[in-house]
């Protein structure tokens, strides 16, 4: 089978490849061994219960429907649901996940639960045998009256069968209930599957920080050479500006010159212009036009 699913190892949710295939690693080997399946037969065994209890209580019980309702609810969970935890707790105390104090006292409550519900509702469903059954004997009447009693005699065994068999339902459940959760239930391969998503979850989180940092080093690099280039900029134009404030001093030197009449004086100022050349040339090494002026 081909994995169809986006894989996208540097996103900010976990691996998707690792997790499909740690859940398909951790799929159960037959539908009875799933613990969904086994939920969904404990509430299906707690709706029968509670049918089979709310028939009988309607019988004797009609002063609030809703009443008995809840009643029914009540005593169909008592006698499913205690069942199912314990084989839950007993399958984790084979695999060495409970200790036998907690499994012993959880079955304990469980069964003693189960009992006095089952107890209960087996001696209310036997006592209420003939105002939930009826059975008609009017198509099997004679004219003697030895077959009328034979008929009778059997159909009284009837209702007896069926009482009986009808206030077993409820043991057959809560076994099945037992066995079920018993058999799906797997809390170690679980807690295996929960660390391995977990380690796949922490190294996905790994990856993005290490993403993270990488990243950031690359906008340190950026950012150090932001601030050399800026610091550059600033150099080169103080040397742009002390150069500019240099022609326009030998710019004045020359206004100077032509305005003096003796030669002497404008010597003066012709070597003190050169000196000041001299200092100025190596700001002037990339401004041609700057150099032109001062030789001039």
């Amino acid at each position: 089978m081909f994995n169809r699913r986006k894989n996208e190892a540097l996103a900010l949710d976990d691996y998707g490849t690792r997790l499909w295939r740690t859940n398909q690693l951790n799929k159960s080997d037959s539908i009875y061994a799933s613990s969904l399946v086994a939920n969904i037969a404990t509430i299906l065994f707690v709706l029968i219960d509670f049918i089979c209890l709310y028939t009988v209580w309607n019988t004797v019980q009609t002063e609030s429907s809703v009443m008995i309702a809840l009643i029914a609810v009540g005593c169909a969970v008592c006698l499913d649901v205690p069942l199912a935890i314990a084989g839950n707790a007993l399958k984790s105390h084979h695999q060495k996940l409970k200790d036998k104090t907690s499994t012993m006292i959880v079955m304990t409550l469980a069964i003693t639960t189960f009992l006095l519900t089952f107890i209960f509702a087996f001696w209310f469903r036997v006592e209420t045998k003939d105002l939930t059954f009826d059975i008609s004997s009017g198509s099997t009447l004679t004219n003697t009256l030895a077959d009328t009693t034979t008929t009778e005699t059997k159909d009284s065994n009837a209702v007896v069968v069926a009482a009986l068999f009808n206030a077993i339902v409820p043991l057959c459940t809560s076994i099945a209930s037992f066995v079920i959760s018993y058999f799906a239930a797997n809390p170690l391969d679980v807690k295996i599957a929960r660390l391995d998503k977990a380690i796949i979850t922490l190294d996905s989180n790994l990856t993005e920080i290490e993403q993270v940092c990488q990243e950031a080093e690359g906008i340190q690099k950026y950012k150090h050479y932001l601030l050399a280039r800026e610091e550059d900029m600033y150099q080169q134009f103080c040397e742009s500006s002390e150069a500019q404030g240099i022609v326009r001093k030998q710019a004045v030197r020359f206004v100077i010159m032509e305005m003096l009449g003796t030669p002497d004086d404008i010597t003066v100022l012709t070597e003190s212009g050169k000196e000041v050349n001299k200092k100025a040339e190596p700001l002037f090494a990339n401004d041609s036009r700057s150099v032109e002026v001062l030789n001039a």
